[in-house]
């Protein structure tokens, strides 16, 4: 046999080896595990996949949901328009091209559409941030947060004890933007030793806004400085922050502003904690945003207290919940006691199936809409947000009456939460509108109003 006869069949069988390993958690894999192969050899054989991409379970999950809806849009073919069939193919080697990668050798032709922009060289990335790192207050936040307990909250929502972390490095750079400021500035009372000491101020941060402006423009990043974030340079993991963040996490007695309040210290901690559960493991698949990063963001949310954002991943996580039963925080938790993420996959595909768990892998949350990706904006495209996959759930379980009976009850219970917060509710659901979640939504409008009238109530 040739080399171009070999790789394919060897691809298919460590294709075959993982699905072994997979059928005994997921048992759709072993119901149709036929399909799933002849599905999975038409994809191996088109893309060129090489055998390591079924070295990882996760990747092993995704490809075996992608074989499945191949093999199945061949049987249903003749029932399906030309369109149809076209729109679902083409989703189909979008999703694959994504998840392979340079695991496939139709990569070089295809890497400009999945990526547009080429990642920054690892060297030079390395020395923008050497020029801007504070290195005095990056040794005192290490020491702080792998010694003191500072992250004992979070280390112990993700059963990780003090000292047994994944390793990360920790960096404190010379930057700063207005909203991480936000407390330092101190309060006025027009005296002339006020007045000096908010010169001072301005003057220092003026610095640190020009060289926020000035690192941003050197990683080639347009966007405003984040409170925290986790960069990945030379494969290791850095947790960085901004100097006034670490200063107020380091020494609560630096804020000088009256206007800094309870609120917005715990959520810079939170902001924290929320990027550390980020170095500890994952969800997004191989460390790309393609797959797992709406449920990346979801986890780190969930450990971190889920004070950071995300509200639009939060609601349709509440969703699945309410028309489907999945609980993904009991999920996580439940993978974070055993110590493999790789479960939070296995859980949500044994609750609703391997082809919802591929959708849901590949959604993304608001703020990563990247025009230089091309190919995800065309899988993000052809999902339709949020309530398209609700109601693919809801419709799943249309016939069965124990699961209609829960999703009606969890429905009633969030309809009288709306009643006793009154305008605020209308103030919440409109926000769950705006996100793009009506499907639910609309069940607990029209539930509220149903029990507002039969207790003699309007809602103007």
């Amino acid at each position: 046999m040739s080399d171009a006869e070999l790789l394919p069949l060897a691809a298919e069988q460590a294709f075959a080896r993982s699905i072994d390993e997979l059928a005994q958690q997921i048992p759709e894999f072993e119901t149709d595990r036929q399909a799933i192969e002849a599905g999975g050899k038409e994809l191996i054989d088109d893309f060129g996949i090489d055998p390591s991409l079924f070295a990882d379970q996760t990747s092993t999950l995704m490809f075996g949901a992608l074989a499945q809806r191949n093999a199945q849009l061949e049987i249903n073919r003749q029932n399906m328009t030309t369109d149809e069939y076209g729109r679902q193919k083409t989703f189909i080697a979008d999703a694959t091209i994504l998840l392979a990668r340079d695991k496939s050798a139709l990569y070089p032709e295809l890497e400009r559409h999945i990526d547009a922009e080429p990642d920054m060289d690892d060297e030079h990335l390395a020395a923008v941030y050497d020029q801007y790192t504070n290195p005095d207050v990056s040794a005192e936040l290490a020491t702080a947060m792998h010694d003191s307990d500072l992250l004992d909250g979070v280390r112990s929502k993700l059963g990780i004890a003090r000292g047994q972390e994944q390793p990360f490095t920790v960096r404190v750079l010379d930057v700063a933007s207005d909203m991480t400021l936000n407390g330092m500035q101190p309060d006025s009372d027009d005296s002339p030793e006020s007045r000096a000491k908010v010169a001072t101020y301005r003057q220092e941060a003026d610095r640190l806004k020009q060289n926020g402006q000035a690192f941003r423009e050197a990683i080639g990043d347009s966007n405003e400085l984040p409170i925290a974030w986790v960069q990945v340079v030379n494969d290791e993991k850095q947790l960085v922050l901004p100097l006034p963040i670490a200063t107020k996490i380091l020494h609560p007695e630096t804020v000088k502003s009256s206007h800094y309040r309870p609120a917005d210290r715990v959520r810079e901690q939170a902001f924290l904690e929320h990027e550390f559960v980020h170095t500890q493991g994952g969800l997004n698949v191989d460390g790309e945003t393609f797959f797992g990063v709406g449920l990346e963001e979801l986890r780190a949310e969930h450990f971190s207290g889920n004070k950071h954002g995300y509200n639009d991943a939060k609601a349709f996580a509440l969703d699945l919940q309410v028309v489907g039963g999945l609980d993904i925080g009991q999920i996580m938790e439940d993978a974070a006691a055993s110590g493999d993420w790789n479960d939070v996959y296995v859980g949500i595909a044994n609750k609703l199936g391997l082809q919802r768990a591929l959708e849901i892998a590949m959604l993304t949350p608001a703020g990563y809409d990247d025009p230089n990706k091309p190919i995800q904006q065309d899988v993000q495209h052809y999902l339709s947000g949020y309530d398209a996959i609700t109601q693919k759930v809801h419709d799943a379980v249309a016939d069965n009456p124990e699961a209609l009976a829960a999703t009606d009850a969890a429905i009633d219970r969030m309809a009288n939460v709306m009643i006793t917060m009154w305008d605020k509710g209308d103030v919440y659901l409109s926000q769950r509108e705006r996100m793009g979640l009506k499907f639910v939504t609309g069940k607990i409008r029209q539930r509220r109003t149903e029990l507002m009238q039969a207790a003699g109530q309007e809602k103007q």
